[in-house]
């Protein structure tokens, strides 16, 4: 049996008892060194294929959606976190799905990592 009362009177204790947000100021380091060449610029031109697609560099399929002005949307993932050079040449235009999927399963696993830039050389 439903029994609104009572059920606000849980959500009322269990928020009374919720520990109180904190927040905590932490330093961090940003890259601010850009590619000698904006990488977007450089995929739209390398990557729309003859029927005027954008196509992703992992998946191969047309990038999903598009921005209110008509262009395509998708990410221009740095390769390796680990190179010392800015370069256009060393991102890929990845769809928002293979960009979270490179990041997570590439990126951060170095054993995946170097045998993918072992392969690239």
């Amino acid at each position: 049996m439903v029994n609104p009362e009572r059920r606000k009177e849980k959500i009322r204790t269990r928020h009374n008892e919720a520990d109180t947000i904190t927040y905590e100021e932490k330093e961090r380091s940003v890259k601010i060194s850009r590619p000698n060449y904006d990488p977007k610029i450089w995929f739209k031109d390398q990557y729309t294929n003859d029927d005027q697609k954008l196509v992703c560099q992992m998946c191969a399929n047309e990038m999903p959606f598009k921005l209110k002005d008509g262009s395509y949307y998708f990410e221009a993932v740095q390769v390796s976190d680990d190179f010392t050079k800015e370069n256009h040449e060393l991102y890929l235009a990845l769809c928002p799905l293979c960009a979270a999927k490179y990041s997570y399963f590439v990126k951060k696993d170095h054993t995946i990592m170097n045998n993918f830039l072992g392969n690239v050389k």
